[in-house]
C-alpha cells in the first residue's frame, strides 16, 4: 500500500466512524431529528450527494485493490530472455545462499531474508556461530561466498549481503572435520 492509498483509507475510516457515530446518536435520539434537519438544509443535499459518491468510489477502488493479485511479494526476481521470462522466486534465492554457505565452518544456525530491488536484491543473514570463531574473517567469507554464488548460478546483480551475528553458540564445541 503506497501513501496515498493510506491516507485515503485512514481519511475513509474517519469519515465512516464520524457518519456512524452520528447515526447512532441520531438513532438514540441524543442528537434531535430538528437539527439533523437543520444541518441538511444549511449545506444542501448536494453535497451529501459528493460525499455519498466519493465512498463508493473509495469502496469500489479497494475492492478491486483487494481483489487484484499481488504477485510481487511471491514472485521474486523477474528476468527477461528472448526466449522467454525467468522467475526466480525469493524462496529459491534463500536456498542459494544456504547452500553457499553450507560448506563455511563455524556457522550453527542460520536464517535468510531477501529484499529484491529494481536492479539487485539485498540479502540479509542472521546467524548464530560458534564460540571462538573470527568472526569478521566468518563474515567477509559469507559475503564473498554469498554474492558470488548467487551472481554465478542465478545471474542475478546482488546489492548487499548484510549479515547480522544475533548469538554465540553457547555450550557447544566446535566440530572439527
Amino acid at each position: 500500500m503506497n501513501k496515498f492509498e493510506k491516507f485515503l483509507f485512514t481519511l475513509y475510516f474517519v469519515f465512516l466512524a464520524f457518519a456512524t457515530t452520528v447515526a447512532l446518536l441520531a438513532i438514540k435520539g441524543i442528537i434531535p431529528q430538528e437539527q439533523i434537519n437543520y444541518y441538511y438544509s444549511l449545506t444542501g443535499s448536494y453535497i451529501f450527494d459528493i460525499i455519498a459518491f466519493a465512498l463508493i468510489a473509495i469502496n469500489i477502488y479497494f475492492v478491486i485493490r483487494l481483489l487484484k493479485t499481488d504477485t510481487s511479494n511471491k514472485a521474486g526476481i523477474v528476468k527477461y530472455t528472448s526466449d522467454g521470462e525467468i522467475v526466480i522466486t525469493n524462496e529459491a534465492v534463500k536456498a542459494l545462499v544456504l547452500k553457499a554457505t553450507s560448506n563455511i565452518k563455524g556457522i550453527k544456525d542460520i536464517k535468510v531474508f531477501v529484499r529484491p530491488g529494481k536492479q539487485n536484491i539485498n540479502i540479509m543473514i542472521k546467524m548464530l556461530v560458534f564460540p571462538d570463531i573470527n568472526i569478521p574473517n566468518l563474515v567477509k567469507e559469507i559475503q564473498q561466498n554469498v554474492k558470488s554464488y548467487i551472481e554465478m548460478i542465478a545471474e542475478i546483480p546482488v546489492g548487499e549481503v548484510k549479515v547480522l551475528v544475533d548469538d554465540i553458540a553457547s555450550g557447544t564445541m566446535l566440530k572439527m572435520e
